[in-house]
């Protein structure tokens, strides 16, 4: 589901984990309280896993990363493309 005013998708990991992604903000939260902040996204489509890269000191550093069900990993990488955040 996307929140498309504020660009917030509400995704499921494959934990169970229920995480939202603020695509105008850049920042990814979950249920659990983590929460990382990132400049741009990759994906890695034989996993569906997701980095969350920030730029710190002159380099992009990995702030996080999640695994999303296959469905929802298309959601977001959609969007992501749209917005141009992928790396």
């Amino acid at each position: 589901m996307i929140d498309a005013p504020n660009n917030i998708l509400s995704l499921s990991t494959v934990f169970d984990t229920k995480i939202n992604v603020n695509l105008e903000y850049k920042f990814v939260h979950s249920t659990g309280g983590v929460t990382a902040f990132f400049d741009t996204l990759t994906f890695d489509d034989e996993l569906e896993l997701i980095n969350c890269y920030k730029q710190m000191m002159g380099t992009h550093v990995n702030c996080g990363c999640f695994q999303l069900l296959p469905n929802e990993f298309v959601k977001l990488k959609k969007h992501a493309e749209a917005l141009d955040l992928l790396t």
